[in-house]
């Protein structure tokens, strides 16, 4: 049958769509900031406006997170308050691992999200705290994921070798006898990336099952596809770093996996593919969720950001916060607010100037801090700071 306009189809559109979907407006745009192409950086935020210092610039919520695994028993699940060395007072009925600050926020996490979904999410949280891991390490002389590997290509290969590589090797990985991951465990780190990423899966899950969501501010799971993946770059630097034939580093990545999809396996699918698609993109994307500092010190971090003292309670992933490129220089600052993120203007920003964030430390020396985000964000700065101090070094 040939498919026909009429002015009711026309009228469903307008009246049932939703707005950001009628207009040619990026839907990360606000009143202060809009996506544009930047030259030689992708896409990022510039002022739509002059920005006074002090303004609250943009909100972003995120897709997903997790508590870091070591502080878990001293932070609110649900608004990340940090009550060390007191233990959180409110525990969750169905897993030790989720702890919360107070009733109304146990009620918040449990009402997040699709239908069931938290429910979901503490399903797969109880199947990682039961996993029954070895007694003790392997003595074994080589792992034996090494053994079943396909070589991998030289290290100056084409994307599309490593990445026809990666395929293989994730597919012999993934079809491998479980016995190969007997003797693995995860330390804290990767318990807490396994977190991370079934909140991830949980999400889609759940989305996919449900046509509407049950807050208003809800972050779909497509917009992880709004991330750059960095899983060539990740793995090209591997190749290039270590000795091994297949990198170390990838084949702890591989053992994770394998780790994460036993434990949630009834509960939750991921296919390497999936995992893949979300761990490459977590990597120099994802926040860190910083303790809060108390009082005016909290003007202080508006000046010189996360501090020594400060612990690292957990980590979040925020879709849209992707537009904030780096700066050594930046005019602009993150503050945590519950599980939440504002970007809030350091200095006056003039019409059409990139809003721009720092990634991490940036009061390294200018080889040292370009050597630090080349590392673990994969580019070279080229901010007006490093290109001044650089200029005055040499």
């Amino acid at each position: 049958m040939a498919l026909t306009t009429s002015r009711k189809a026309v009228d469903f559109i307008t009246l049932h769509a939703h707005p950001e979907a009628l207009s040619n407006e990026h839907p990360a745009n606000n009143e202060w900031l809009k996506v544009e192409a930047l030259p030689g950086k992708g896409r990022g935020f510039v002022a739509r406006r002059h920005i006074p210092a002090g303004t609250v610039v943009y909100t972003a919520h995120p897709l997903a997170v997790a508590v870091s695994q070591e502080w878990i028993p001293e932070t609110c699940a649900w608004c990340f308050a940090f009550s060390y060395p007191k233990r959180m007072r409110v525990k969750s009925t169905h897993t030790k691992d989720v702890m919360f600050c107070s009733p109304e926020c146990q009620t918040c996490f449990y009402q997040q999200g699709y239908k069931d979904e938290a429910d979901l999410l503490v399903r797969g949280y109880h199947a990682l705290d039961h996993v029954k891991e070895p007694m003790a390490s392997s003595t074994a002389a080589s792992d034996p994921l090494v053994d079943i590997i396909p070589p991998p290509p030289s290290k100056d290969c084409s994307d599309t070798q490593l990445a026809a590589w990666l395929d293989e090797a994730w597919s012999t990985v993934a079809a491998a006898p479980s016995d190969m991951n007997a003797m693995w465990a995860p330390d804290r780190g990767e318990r807490t990336m396994c977190r991370l990423i079934t909140a991830c899966l949980a999400r889609k899950r759940c989305q996919e099952d449900c046509l509407f969501s049950s807050t208003p501010d809800m972050i779909g799971f497509e917009q992880l596809w709004e991330m750059q993946c960095n899983e060539l770059a990740c793995v090209r630097a591997m190749l290039q770093t270590q000795q091994q034939e297949v990198p170390t580093q990838l084949i702890e990545i591989m053992h994770l996996y394998l780790y994460l999809s036993s434990a949630v396996a009834g509960i939750l699918d991921c296919p390497h593919a999936l995992f893949r698609a979300i761990y490459f993109r977590e990597a120099a994307n994802s926040f860190g969720l910083w303790e809060m500092p108390h009082g005016n010190q909290q003007a202080q971090m508006m000046d010189q950001g996360v501090t020594d003292d400060q612990e690292l309670l957990g980590w979040g992933i925020y879709p849209s916060a992707v537009y904030f490129n780096h700066a050594c220089n930046a005019n602009i600052v993150k503050i945590r607010d519950g599980r939440s993120m504002r970007f809030i203007a350091k200095t006056d920003i003039p019409l059409g100037q990139e809003a721009c964030i720092s990634y991490g430390s940036v009061g390294e020396a200018v080889d040292e801090r370009r050597a630090r985000l080349l590392e673990h964000y994969h580019f070279w700065c080229e901010c007006i700071r490093c290109k001044t101090e650089s200029s005055s070094s040499s």
